[in-house]
């Protein structure tokens, strides 16, 4: 077979494909569309292993994206290893039916496996030898694209590398949603942008006490399989469950970021944001609205924002009144205060907080994006002002006291938001 010959002498320079390729798969999953790692540490701990010992993975099959999408998540240093990066079981009918696909996935590392060939294939024992020689080799156990996501019988093949490695393989479930999402499995089969992908790593398998069962190979084999299938399965539902609390904490639909007239009009330091001409028809255009620190709470940043919250508009502001670069408890400004309480319609007022900004974008020089950092991202309940609002109290007391309790809210919020973060933290999820 031309794809054997081709795997068996596959030229250094499939090292260059290998980066190619993969670069293109980091841009789509995590640029493109964003994917939700959780318990991503799980798997890159079992890449930078030094014993040798062998690595299977395997996962659900929902769409040709599986393979490499699923690899976008992973860092750049084992991203570019041709050592390290997997290899990968694929369909012989799909990604061999020509000499230049042939080329192509064999240079990628995949593997041909022919559906209905049974677990003695030239595929499963080149998976094997793979994994005596200490190599982490990915399979879908599931046999094909299952596009309905029916609960099916897990193929042997699986249980077959697990039991016949020389030495007690390491093996890790993975399981993913909506990567028919980004590649829908029907024609024309092009790749959308936008979409929201998880990504969950579970826990390893021991199969220490079934692989020295004293069994027929047969019943052995199936018995093996049935463990993967129990793990699999479990890490389905639990994937399931993560992606509906996921999907309820996500951060805005493009149909709004797109939106000029849903998009929110924003505070933004006028000796920052305005201080050439350029960066003032920048500002502008993104409906951002000049405030003159220490300029007081009558000033026409403030005016003009409260005439846009009579319109029905959407005004966020940041009341701490500057970049609070070392997270200080600090006395919220009052023009909050006066916006809340000169509406003429009481507004809705929505508290909102993030951690690990700075790590984004740090707030010293050179000022340069970082990527691969984490951020959380916290709704507040809605605050309610007309008790306030009804209140007859002189003006500046008045806008103090509305004040005092968005303070009040706004630090709750905080505790709370640092609260998330370390659990968070602690489950391993990242975006």
């Amino acid at each position: 077979m031309l794809a054997w010959s081709q795997i068996r002498t596959t030229p250094d320079y499939s090292y260059c494909i290998i980066i190619v390729i993969a670069s293109i798969w980091i841009f789509i999953s995590a640029v493109l569309n964003k994917t939700t790692v959780i318990n991503k540490d799980r798997l890159v701990k079992l890449l930078e292993r030094t014993d040798g010992r062998p690595l299977i993975t395997f996962s659900n099959h929902d769409s040709c994206f599986d393979e490499p999408g699923l690899w976008g998540v992973l860092p750049f240093r084992h991203l570019w290893s041709r050592k390290v990066m997997r290899w990968s079981t694929a369909a012989h009918d799909v990604c061999f039916t020509t000499p230049l696909h042939t080329y192509f996935f064999s240079l990628g590392k995949c593997l041909p496996i022919i559906r209905g060939g049974g677990v003695y294939q030239e595929g499963i024992d080149y998976s094997i030898d793979r994994l005596n020689e200490g190599d982490w080799v990915h399979i879908f156990p599931e046999g094909k694209v299952n596009g309905d996501k029916k609960h099916i019988r897990l193929k042997w093949g699986v249980g077959r590398m697990i039991m016949e490695c020389k030495e007690e393989p390491l093996v890790l479930p993975l399981f993913h949603t909506d990567m028919e999402e980004v590649l829908p499995n029907q024609a024309p089969y092009r790749l959308k942008f936008g979409k929201n992908v998880v990504f969950n790593v579970g826990e390893l398998i021991n199969f220490s006490d079934l692989r020295r069962m004293n069994a027929d190979v047969i019943v052995k084999r199936k018995i093996i399989t049935d463990r993967v299938q129990e793990h699999f399965y479990k890490l389905k539902a639990e994937t399931y469950s993560l992606r509906e609390e996921i999907r309820s904490s996500g951060v805005l639909p493009f149909r709004h970021l797109w939106s000029r007239k849903v998009m929110r009009w924003s505070t933004a330091a006028h000796d920052v944001c305005f201080t050439t001409p350029l960066h003032t028809y920048f500002f502008s255009l993104g409906k951002c609205l000049p405030i003159i620190r220490g300029g007081g709470v009558y000033q026409e940043g403030i005016d003009y924002s409260i005439d846009r919250l009579n319109e029905g508009d959407w005004v966020h502001i940041f009341p701490e009144g500057k970049v609070n670069g070392d997270k200080k408890h600090i006395r919220l400004k009052w023009g909050v205060g006066r916006m809340i309480m000169e509406c003429k319609e009481e507004p809705l007022v929505l508290p909102l907080f993030h951690t690990d900004m700075e790590e984004v974008l740090p707030n010293q020089a050179p000022y340069r994006l970082k990527f691969g950092k984490n951020v959380v991202f916290n709704v507040g309940e809605l605050i309610n002002f007309s008790d306030l609002r009804r209140m007859n109290a002189d003006i500046i007391v008045k806008r103090k006291i509305i004040t005092d309790r968005v303070q009040e809210h706004f630090y709750k919020l905080k505790a709370e938001t640092y609260s998330l973060r370390e659990e968070i933290r602690s489950s391993g999820a990242t975006s």
